[in-house]
């Protein structure tokens, strides 16, 4: 997930160069940076509320509500980014930040796995590293607003 975390941010961070240098044709280059950042910030709260609900005294059944909530989140940001219309000069990046938004429910889903073993080394393997790779998102998306200027 670490990787799928620096590409979002990659992604974000290329889009906001792109339109910075002007890029034309499209929807509004503004309009699109404040519907983005609408939604990674939304995205950016989820990651950090689940940092903090998954913690070395919550159960594993409260951990697994946790993931659904986490899962739900995912898909509602990777709803939100495919109905915004990116300027033409980043749509194939807006593509790739999707496509790597999306790729969260893989690492949900093997979290999942691992605690449906309901062995503690499993859960405690999928929380550690569920909080490390959240935590590390979650602080690089509240610092990586896109912006036009």
């Amino acid at each position: 997930m670490s990787r799928a975390a620096r590409c979002v941010i990659a992604v974000v961070l290329l889009a906001a160069v792109g339109l910075a240098t002007g890029c034309g044709g499209g929807a509004d280059p503004s309009e699109y940076v404040k519907k983005v950042n609408k939604a990674q910030a939304s995205f950016a709260r989820t990651f950090a509320g689940l940092q903090a609900d998954i913690t070395p005294e919550s159960s594993a059944a409260a951990d697994r509500d946790t993931l659904a909530r986490f899962q739900r989140a995912t898909d509602k940001v990777v709803r939100e980014l495919r109905d915004i219309t990116p300027p033409d000069d980043v749509a194939g990046l807006h593509k790739d930040l999707i496509r790597e938004i999306s790729a969260y429910s893989v690492a949900i889903d093997k979290a999942r796995q691992r605690y449906a073993s309901n062995s503690p080394k499993e859960v405690i393997a999928a929380r550690d590293e569920l909080t490390a790779a959240v935590g590390t998102t979650a602080s690089r998306s509240e610092t990586s607003p896109v912006s036009t200027s």
